[in-house]
């Protein structure tokens, strides 16, 4: 499976309302639960992990074919991408750092959301 399927302005069906392009990331196949009704199938899939330089080239590409004077919205999508939010952090912050005009979606179960160790793990202190 692809690391990123996009759309851009060439496809008018594609492009969002007010103009623009979404582009979607998969940035795992792992999850944290194991439902019944998941429709991913996760199970015995090898790990999917795309890496800083993978993500970094995706988003200069990307760059390279959405208009600068349209938003973009990144979705962000896994099993679960909140598992690697280290990866997730650097597409944001890169693709940020290149394109102000950018918004960014990113479809998690939430459970690590309920776990102090993440935050403490995953934020950074004024004192930083």
């Amino acid at each position: 499976m692809s690391v990123l399927k996009h759309t851009h302005g060439e496809n008018e069906k594609t492009r969002i309302s007010h103009g623009g392009a979404i582009h979607l990331f998969y940035m795992t196949s792992q999850c944290n639960l194991n439902c019944s009704y998941c429709y991913e199938h996760l199970e015995n899939r090898p790990k999917h992990l795309p890496e800083p330089p993978l993500l970094k080239r995706l988003v200069d590409d990307i760059n390279k074919t959405d208009r600068p004077d349209e938003q973009s919205l990144f979705c962000i999508f896994g099993g679960e991408p909140m598992l690697e939010w280290k990866n997730c952090e650097y597409l944001m912050n890169y693709a940020y750092s290149q394109k102000h005009n950018l918004h960014f979606n990113i479809t998690t179960n939430g459970i690590l959301l309920s776990k102090p160790k993440f935050f403490k793990n995953n934020t950074k202190s004024d004192k930083d």
